[in-house]
């Protein structure tokens, strides 16, 4: 009796330490499957989301700058880098007028891109109108009007992406003659403060410059 009660309490000694030793190594499994799933999240938020965000503003730009004429220019200023598009003829005389045109404005300070556009809403009566929507010129009279237009309370202004250690607007030509246009977004990632670039391409599906 007393033979058969050690044998009996060896095997379960046995069998105590077989399953710690699995639990050991299911445990370190798990950790495993935990890390790599908490790099592919660091991952994602380092370098998919900024990628997601750039094709989000991609869209949201394209919706209007493919149906547009043609850039009239880029208005610099120590706060910000603007491009400037001419959307539409929607006042028939082939050269813009204020209510005409749409922004993508790069604010320096925030490290903001912003797409600004005319708000409809904002230019009812006709008095208005004429007041408010001058013919300009398509060469230069587009400096400073973003900032008169939006402080008018005439524009609506959507983020499109945050956290930018700069923007670049780029064309091959003079920009009224561009038929296409690249917006780059530099990005200072990680505690290395790795710069990423993002581009985003843009073309006029029908482009038609100012009369002079």
């Amino acid at each position: 009796m007393m033979h058969a009660s050690r044998t009996h309490r060896g095997m379960t000694v046995a069998e105590l330490l077989l399953s710690l030793a699995i639990l050991v190594f299911v445990g370190l499994g798990i950790a495993g499957v935990l890390a790599a799933t908490a790099g592919a999240v660091d991952d994602r938020s380092r370098f998919g989301d900024p990628a997601v965000m750039a094709a989000l503003a991609r869209t949201r730009v394209d919706a209007y700058a493919s149906g547009a004429r043609c850039l009239l220019g880029v208005s610099e200023s120590p706060t910000q880098r603007v491009l400037v598009l001419w959307l539409d003829d929607s006042r028939p005389s082939a050269t813009p007028h204020a209510s005409e045109l749409g922004y993508i404005r790069f604010d320096r300070a925030r490290g903001a891109l912003w797409l600004d556009l005319p708000d409809a809403s904002a230019r009812t009566s006709p008095a208005a109108l004429a007041k408010r929507d001058p013919e300009i010129d398509a060469e230069s009279g587009w400096n400073g009007l973003n900032d008169e237009e939006r402080a008018a309370g005439l524009m609506q202004s959507e983020l499109l992406f945050e956290g930018l250690a700069d923007v670049q607007f780029e064309f091959e030509r003079e920009p009224q003659r561009a038929e296409s246009f690249i917006v780059r977004l530099f990005l200072t990632e990680g505690p290395a403060h790795e710069t990423r670039v993002l581009t985003l391409p843009f073309a006029f599906e029908v482009h038609e410059v100012p009369v002079r």
